[in-house]
């Protein structure tokens, strides 16, 4: 096997070093013999080795970073209880179990009881953490509502997917309850990024309704399906809308945005007038859509236009502009 890069040899030696020669009796324990360096035995390589007294030998083996802290949870603890570093005592972890919480977690590698001292994973692969429900490998992981316990995020780690607020690392085997083994972040995220994941674009002539009703905008709908259930869709629609000049009336052109997730956008409606009179002048006007939802779901999302006349008269949407986005 091969030096690890960067790793020096450990050189363990007998607190007290002999000073006499060797003697003639090759098989009788020399003082060179005596004097050599101990080797280290079992482990892994890449493993660090931690001050362990339930062991023979008083240490052992880890492959996550590890410190002591005393319970402080009013209970003992047990192996892979997921717990959080108290905020008012040093060195002590208390228990913290809402979702998604941006404390710094930490996880019991013994079970010291309650106003003891003990070991606790605090970054780097952690085997055993407690899981509540099915974890899927590869997905970020956060606090559970269940006590000392991990969930799924639903979200897997990719280039594009930012880990979301909460999360304390990503699990790098499958559950359904039980334990799970996690590579634990230094610290919980509590500020997640925003990333464009897709970009879909269209546009419309657009068409020349009568209707008295809303009917849709001719070529004026786009859709977009998002990657993940965590996704935001920001929707930016834009149109020139114009009323034909009527005798006697004010024609006026309503338009909507119209979301399959939400229905009828909130604020949605558009308008523009033409001023009443014989030969008078017809309206015009440009609108603009500006919208973010959260649908929840990985089914494909419908956004279109609607428009009408409010006199049946003619009425005109024209030059649509069309632009979604998957924000996660």
């Amino acid at each position: 096997m091969a030096v690890i890069q960067g790793a020096a040899d450990v050189a363990v030696t007998h607190k007290f070093v002999s000073g006499k020669a060797d003697g003639a009796d090759g098989t009788l324990v020399q003082p060179s013999k005596w004097n050599q360096n101990e080797n280290l035995g079992a482990g892994a390589d890449g493993q660090k080795i931690i001050r362990d007294s339930g062991q023979v030998d008083g240490a052992g083996w880890v492959d996550c970073e590890t410190a002591s802290f005393t319970n402080n949870t009013a209970a003992g603890a047990t192996v892979g209880d997921v717990v959080a570093v108290s905020l008012a005592a040093d060195k002590t972890v208390v228990l913290d179990d809402t979702v998604s919480s941006v404390r710094k977690f930490v996880v019991a590698l013994q079970a010291p009881a309650n106003g003891a001292p003990g070991a606790y994973g605090y970054m780097g692969p952690i085997n055993g953490a407690k899981a509540q429900g099915a974890i899927a490998a590869g997905n970020y992981v956060r606090k559970s509502a269940t006590s000392k316990a991990v969930e799924d995020t639903g979200i897997a780690v990719s280039s594009s997917a930012k880990p979301p607020v909460g999360t304390l690392g990503f699990a790098t085997t499958a559950a359904a309850g039980g334990f799970v083994n996690v590579f634990w972040f230094p610290q919980t995220v509590t500020i997640a990024g925003t990333t464009v994941v897709q970009t879909v674009y269209g546009h419309s002539a657009g068409s020349t309704t009568a209707s008295a009703s809303f009917v849709d905008v001719t070529g004026a709908t786009l859709s977009i399906t998002p990657t993940s259930t965590a996704s935001k869709i920001l929707v930016l629609f834009s149109a020139g809308l114009s009323a034909a000049a009527v005798g006697g009336v004010n024609n006026q052109i309503n338009a909507q945005l119209v979301s399959t997730f939400a229905g009828v956008v909130a604020d949605g409606a558009r308008s523009v007038s033409a001023p009443s009179g014989a030969g008078g002048v017809g309206g015009v006007g440009a609108a603009a859509w500006t919208y973010l939802e959260s649908p929840g779901s990985v089914a494909a999302q419908t956004y279109k236009l609607q428009h009408l006349s409010t006199t049946s008269n003619n009425v005109t949407t024209s030059g649509v502009m069309m632009v979604l986005q998957e924000l996660l």
